[in-house]
C-alpha cells in the first residue's frame, strides 16, 4: 500500500479541485446558472470529491481519527450524519401542512390525466386553435376533452411529447 505521505501528495490537490468544481458547478445550479454540461461536470465532480476524499483520508487516517476526540469537531459531524440519513428517509415527496403534495410531484401525475381543453386552457390558448396547431405538428387531436395520454398513445408519441408541443 502507498504510504500516506505520497498518498496525501496526489490526493489533497485532487480533493481540492474536486470541491472547487464541485462547489463552483453547485452555485451555478442553485442560481439556475446551470447548463447540461454544468450538470454533467457536478455530478463527475461529485464523484471524483468522494474517491478524493477517500484516499485523502486513508492518508491522513490518524489525523482523521483524531479529530473524533474533539467535542466540537464530533456535534458537527453528528449533525451531517443525520442529513446524510435524512436523505434515505421516506418522505412522500414535497409536503404541504395538510399533508398533499406539492405541485411538481402532483403535475408529472395529474397533466397526462388531464383534458385537452383544460392544458389548452393552461396554456392560454383556445382548444380549437390549439388542435389545429398541433395538426400541423403532425399530432391529431379528434376530441377536445380526451386526455392528453390518450391523445399521445393514439399518435404514437409519449405524453411529454405532447405536452412539449402545447406549450
Amino acid at each position: 500500500m502507498i504510504n500516506g505521505i505520497k498518498m496525501r501528495k496526489w490526493a489533497t490537490p485532487v480533493t481540492i479541485g474536486a470541491f472547487a468544481l464541485s462547489a463552483i458547478s453547485g452555485i451555478m445550479m442553485f442560481f439556475h446558472l446551470n447548463s447540461t454540461l454544468v450538470k454533467v461536470i457536478h455530478e463527475w465532480g461529485s464523484c471524483f470529491l468522494v474517491i478524493a476524499g477517500l484516499f485523502h483520508v486513508a492518508g491522513s487516517w490518524q489525523a482523521f481519527v483524531r479529530y473524533f476526540s474533539r467535542p466540537a469537531a464530533r456535534a458537527i459531524m453528528a449533525v451531517f450524519a443525520l442529513l446524510i440519513i435524512a436523505f434515505f428517509l421516506p418522505t412522500g415527496g414535497l409536503a404541504e401542512g395538510n399533508g398533499k403534495k406539492l405541485p411538481p410531484a402532483l403535475l408529472s401525475r395529474a397533466l397526462p390525466e388531464a383534458s385537452f381543453s383544460t392544458i389548452a386552457k393552461i396554456a392560454q390558448h383556445q382548444p380549437e386553435e390549439l388542435m389545429k396547431e398541433l395538426e400541423l405538428k403532425g399530432i391529431v387531436v379528434t376530441d377536445k376533452e380526451e386526455a392528453i395520454h390518450k391523445i399521445a398513445v393514439r399518435n404514437n408519441k409519449q405524453d411529454v411529447d405532447i405536452l412539449k408541443a402545447i406549450f
